[in-house]
């Protein structure tokens, strides 16, 4: 084998390990999400796009009378394992930075139920302790 086929076989290697997951994985996080519970205090709603490997997640979260808007934020992929061979989509990670906040969100997919956890540091100088809630949607 001359070294050109060999320099384009593993080329095409690298390219295939650094595509992202399979666009028919990362389509189930897509769509519009509500809240299992409609009375729940933290995420009432979440708007998920997937573009490719692109995905931007719109979030709500419960206030009095309508819902706070969060804003859209970039999402990242998470597999279960570190292994490059691994491309399966088990979870994504959200971060937001309010203004008095920054929350982590935590949002995995199993069957047609998405579970969201929601770590929440406080910034501002409210003294506020920080915390940790979980919600379920459904489409």
């Amino acid at each position: 084998m001359n070294k050109t086929v060999l320099f384009s076989a593993l080329l095409a290697v690298m390219i295939l390990m650094n595509a992202g997951p399979a666009a028919g994985q990362t389509k189930r996080f897509q769509g519009e999400w509500n809240s299992a519970d409609p009375q729940g205090h933290g995420l009432v709603k979440l708007q998920i796009n997937v573009n490719g490997n692109d995905v931007v997640v719109h979030a709500w979260s419960a206030c009095p009378g309508e819902p706070c808007d969060l804003g859209s934020s970039q999402a990242y992929y998470v597999a279960s394992t570190v292994h490059w061979w691994n491309d399966t989509p088990n979870a994504l990670l959200v971060n937001y930075e309010l203004p008095f906040a920054r929350k982590l969100l935590v949002i995995e997919l199993q069957k047609n139920v998405l579970s969201a956890r929601t770590f929440t540091h406080f910034t501002d100088d409210s003294r506020r302790t920080d915390y940790m809630e979980s919600a379920l949607f459904h489409h």
